[in-house]
């Protein structure tokens, strides 16, 4: 294509205006109004110079937009021109990057079909649990990105699937299966490691609970247990107390019948030898022990005595 170039004649505007002699006089003027001074009576005045100030300002304004407008009609008048050259060389640009887009899209289509296809070679015994789009990267479809780095990508994003399902497996859990169900669902290794934790630190804190009930339940079956021996040993001390009791007054029952029955027999003895009595005098030389145990004797035998010192 050949080269062109726009040709432009241009002079410069020039404004003639009378303004050094504006700006002396009006500099001059303000100053009267600069010194004047507001009163209760001259407040309507000054609001009047205030107005009138202002309407210069904007006279002044609007010869400026006026001078500006005028000095503007050139340019835009080339500014419509180069407006035109601009539509004419777009057209061939939208054409162009039309098909270009069209051949790039056609290139991607393409690779991605061979994505697909590298990936379905690869996929191997994970078939069931992921697919092409959740290890998808964009970029792969970039034309500076090779089929060989892509067929690379994805053997270490699968190698690295297999290695996390391997350490999801390897933990000692009864999550197991919600784990990797949780993994296969983002495939975020870190996660499913955090799930299995705290499920094992809360499993680990029931079991000390439990643990910790039943030893309190033992605690109270032991000293239940040891209660109720305390209590049939005290009944059983009790029973042997009564048993010894109840020894005790029979023998004593029948140590009374036994002295009844003796006194009796002596009562009946004394009545028959009663026909018989004698009356006999002895002298008796002993110790005092001795006529002690004399007395007993004479009493066991039912002899009445009468001692005479």
């Amino acid at each position: 294509m050949n080269e062109m170039q726009i040709v432009i004649s241009q002079e410069l505007g020039v404004i003639k205006t009378n303004f050094d002699e504006i700006k002396t006089a009006l500099s001059d003027q303000m100053q009267v109004y600069n010194e004047l001074e507001v009163t209760e009576s001259n407040k309507k005045e000054r609001k009047n110079d205030i107005a009138t100030l202002r309407k210069m300002i904007k006279a002044v304004n609007e010869k400026r937009i006026e001078v500006k407008n005028e000095c503007l009609k050139p340019y835009l008048s080339f500014e419509e021109k180069v407006k035109d050259l601009i539509e004419i060389i777009n057209t061939p640009i939208n054409t162009l990057d039309n098909q270009v887009k069209e051949f790039e899209e056609k290139q991607r289509l393409e690779k991605k079909a061979e994505i697909n296809k590298i990936f379905d070679e690869l996929i191997g015994d994970l078939q069931e649990n992921i697919s092409l789009a959740s290890i998808y990267d964009d970029k792969w479809e970039n034309t500076a990105t090779s089929i060989k780095s892509i067929r690379s990508d994805i053997i270490g994003k699968l190698e690295s699937i297999r290695q996390a399902v391997g350490i999801i497996k390897g933990m000692i859990t009864d999550k197991t299966d919600e784990a990797l169900e949780m993994y296969w669902h983002d495939l975020d290794l870190t996660k499913s490691i955090a799930y299995i934790n705290r499920y094992e630190q809360q499993k680990k804190e029931i079991q000390a609970r439990m643990e910790e009930q039943q030893k309190r339940e033992r605690e109270r079956e032991l000293e239940a247990e040891r209660e109720r021996i305390r209590r049939e040993e005290r009944e059983r001390i009790a029973q042997e107390e009564r048993i010894r009791v109840e020894e005790r007054i029979m023998a004593a029952a029948q140590q009374a019948a036994q002295i009844k029955a003796e006194h009796e027999a002596m009562e009946v003895q004394k009545q028959t030898n009663a026909s018989r009595l004698c009356v006999a005098t002895f002298n008796v030389e002993a110790t005092p022990e001795e006529l002690k145990q004399i007395e007993m004797y004479l009493q066991s035998i039912g002899v009445d005595y009468e001692r005479v010192d």
